[in-house]
């Protein structure tokens, strides 16, 4: 029997149902302690009577509450009413409509049917990545907000994969999942579901295969009149093509529905996060503007009347793709890993000089170290035509060097080659493979491309490993260590251009996260960038360094200026391109930050600071929940990354998720104590939940003086709902030359709401509308919409 509104089940009042499941009723009730609405689900009486039921039952709970994402419904408490004898637990409502009733009946649109695809394969990842399996993907129980937002519901199947203890043996295998037992919803199982055999990870793909053909062609792949003969369908029938039905969706789709169906699960696609990659490729050309129906995207890095790339599908014309896997050490010394590492990464940048070839970056490269995935899986996860691959044996001084150039399309390798020799020879071996790659792909260097390729400026392998070593330490805020190596580097080889670049670069985020006294170290590093450019005005590190010293300093249009003219020399300088879209940001050009975010994507697929660059900009156009899990993503690459543990939580502070955004401020004070940042966020989370002072004495020993106009804006917020309006007004006032996102502070940053009507503001306000727009005027660019 339904709970009548009214009813309390400790301290929750039934408000009225929201609908009934085989595990339970769901009703909409009030948190009469925290005053907020949640689901309210229930296990039915008879179930509860059942121990074993409520064993699963809680188990659901448990299940869910061990995931926290931005598309899977958040989980509250489980709780138990002994008076009422009721078993419930409370979990996030979610105000919207089920996907099964907004499927039209020809499909989705490409974009919307993409956005889905992406956030249900997201959710599987996290779900899969904590060892569990929905077991019951389908429309159903799937809900879209008003805003668009996708959240997997219903975990009541979920079944845990951890094995059972030692003690436990089978019987408890049988206990908790009974072999022959069919749980979930028959048109939307597995094979291997519907016969009752033991699940994984990959029965919910062949769900989320039949949900997408669903949702593309807007019927089932399998149709039977009776349970029985539709489960005949799923293990006998081939599905239909998508293309047939749909020719207008990208054939790379209907490719990955079609593997997601493989009835013998060793053949279906492997994993959730091979299903994402898969429509991460396909969605980057379709987002940036590209028409028709690419097979490949191509991502051009130069498209000098906008700044965004342009793509196309694959010609002999036009730019060729390629990634540069990390080659293997055979050496019998596995410490000489740094040297496959470091060849790789020159010839990335060698390879990168080459105006007709466009090169995925040296940290996407890196991710595929020791990786099983075969040629064609790499080349359809990041959308290229070519794969180099080879390996190194070093031993002594001798030295060989194997390599071959692969055709992602057919698997056939274009060109290979074998080289023996010295130490003394590895940048003439290496000098050779570059321009064999650039002959075997038909393209023809220009002079200043031969003069570029033939150019070694640091020349000693382990000097050259140090600096990336170094860079590397850079990109994760370890500054200390990062000047270390390069010490190390430059003891080696000298004071060569690159390593004094890099140290001068060291030296401006040292600056930037407040680990120096006072801004004088910036006037070192403009001395050393000027000298650059005076040894090496055809090297784009001097740029770099002085867009990054005019962001420091506030001066964003100069700083744009610099890498723009970086980008011109290095297009695929993923340090530039991440700088470039912060201070567009900061300038208030949102449209303009997110044409630059996915550029970086295009040649830093697998960087976390590409995943930050692509979430950060969503806060500044209300979308800060779909940035969450862009972020998250970077923290997977990456689990230990300060300024993404800092970008996470700032979101999740921002959306009213303070308990994630707790997790990500314990784990910035976990890897970097007291600094600015860190100070900052564990600060806002004392003020959003009422600590005020706490607030304002976690924020009182950092110096001001030595951070840029960045930090400003956001330790303001701090001081503002810490209480402290004043002092926030003032810092608003201070950072807004160098930081004034104008849509931000006008209608998304809630953090501002306790000074919004104030004369004071709002003549702040009307400043960042006049420096929003004279920018974007005086530097070209678009309207931002903002």
């Amino acid at each position: 029997m339904a709970l009548a509104p009214g009813t309390r089940l400790g301290h929750y009042e039934i408000l009225d149902l929201l609908g009934a499941g085989g595990m339970g009723e769901v009703y909409r009730a009030l948190d009469a302690t925290l005053g907020r609405h949640v689901a309210l689900k229930v296990l039915p009486p008879d179930l509860a009577r059942d121990p074993a039921r409520i064993d699963r039952f809680r188990r659901e709970a448990r299940t869910v509450a061990a995931i926290s994402h931005p598309h899977i419904v958040t989980i509250y408490s489980v709780e138990h009413d002994s008076a009422a004898g009721v078993h419930f637990l409370t979990m996030e409502l979610v105000e919207g409509v089920s996907l099964d009733r907004q499927l039209p009946a020809d499909g989705l649109p490409a974009a919307k049917l993409l956005d889905l695809a992406w956030a249900l394969a997201d959710a599987l990842v996290a779900a899969h990545d904590r060892g569990i399996v929905h077991r019951d993907l389908k429309p159903g129980n799937v809900m879209v907000t008003a805003d668009g937002r996708v959240k997997v519901l219903d975990f009541g199947l979920a079944k845990s994969l951890e094995p059972p203890g030692p003690a436990a043996g089978d019987a408890e295998t049988i206990a908790r999942t009974m072999a022959g037992t069919v749980l979930g919803t028959v048109p939307y199982m597995s094979p291997e579901q519907v016969e009752g055999r033991t699940v994984d990870a990959r029965s919910d793909l062949f769900s989320l295969g039949v949900l997408l053909h669903e949702a593309a062609t807007g019927a089932r792949p399998f149709e039977g009149t009776s349970d029985a003969a539709l489960i005949s369908s799923i293990l006998r029938d081939a599905p239909p093509s998508v293309s047939a039905r749909r020719p207008d969706l990208p054939d790379a789709l209907a490719r990955l529905i079609a593997r997601c169906l493989e009835k013998d699960r060793d053949r279906r696609i492997q994993t959730a996060r091979d299903v994402r990659n898969g429509i991460e490729a396909i969605r980057r050309p379709l987002e940036s503007g590209a028409s028709g129906r690419p097979e490949t995207a191509v991502a051009s890095p130069r498209t000098p009347s906008s700044g965004v790339p342009s793509l196309s599908g694959a010609s002999s014309r036009g730019p060729r793709s390629l990634i540069v896997l990390p080659f293997a050490n055979l050496s019998p010394d596995p410490d000489n890993a740094f040297f496959s590492d470091g060849l790789t990464e020159e010839l990335i940048a060698d390879l990168a000089k080459v105006n007709a070839l466009s090169v995925i970056s040296r940290t996407s490269s890196m991710q595929f170290k020791n990786t099983t995935k075969d040629v064609r899986t790499i080349g359809s996860e990041l959308g290229v035509q070519y794969v180099l691959e080879g390996s190194v044996r070093k031993a002594g001084s001798s030295l060989r060097i194997t390599a071959q150039l692969v055709d992602v399309a057919t698997d056939a390798p274009l060109w290979s080659d074998k080289y023996s020799g010295t130490m003394d020879d590895v940048f003439e071996v290496q000098e050779r493979v570059s321009k064999e790659i650039v002959r075997a792909l038909g393209v023809r260097l220009t002079s200043d491309e031969q003069r570029r390729l033939a150019a070694r400026e640091i020349a000693d392998p382990r000097a050259f490993e140090l600096y990336l070593l170094a860079r590397h330490e850079i990109r994760r805020y370890a500054i200390p260590r990062a000047m270390a190596l390069v010490d190390e580097a430059i003891r080696i080889e000298g004071e060569t251009p690159p390593l004094r670049a890099v140290r001068a670069w060291a030296t401006l985020w040292q600056v930037r996260l407040g680990m120096a006294e006072d801004q004088s170290p910036l006037d070192d590093a403009e001395r050393t960038a000027r000298a650059l450019l005076a040894e090496r005005p055809d090297a784009a590190y001097g740029y770099s360094l002085l867009g990054h010293l005019e962001y420091e300093r506030g001066r964003l249009l100069e700083a744009v200026r610099n890498f723009e003219k970086a980008i011109a020399l290095e297009p695929n300088d993923s340090d530039v391109l991440v700088m470039m879209t912060f201070t567009l940001q900061a300038a208030g050009q949102d449209e303009a930050a997110q044409a630059m975010a996915l550029r970086l994507m295009q040649c830093d697929p697998l960087s976390p600071a590409s995943w930050m660059a692509a979430g950060g900009p969503q806060w500044f156009v209300g979308r800060a929940e779909r940035g969450i899990a862009d972020m998250l993503r970077g923290l997977e690459i990456d689990p230990d990354s300060f300024i993404l543990h800092w970008c996470v939580g700032y979101s999740y502070a921002l959306v009213g998720k303070m308990t994630e955004a707790k997790h990500h401020a314990a784990q910035l004070d976990r890897l970097f104590p007291g600094v600015p940042y860190t100070r900052q966020l564990l600060s806002l989370v004392d003020g959003l939940e009422g600590r005020g002072q706490t607030a304002l004495e976690r924020l009182a020993p950092i110096n001001l003086a030595v951070l840029d106009a960045h930090q400003w804006f956001h330790l303001a917020e701090s001081f503002i709902v810490a209480g402290d309006l004043d002092r926030g007004l003032e810092l608003l006032e201070h950072s807004n030359a160098g930081f004034h996102p104008y849509g931000y502070m006008a209608r998304y940053c809630r953090f501002l709401d306790p000074v919004r009507g104030l004369p004071r503001f709002e003549a702040l306000l009307e400043q960042a509308r006049v420096r929003t727009e004279a920018f974007r005027d005086t530097a070209g660019l678009g309207a931002s919409k903002a």
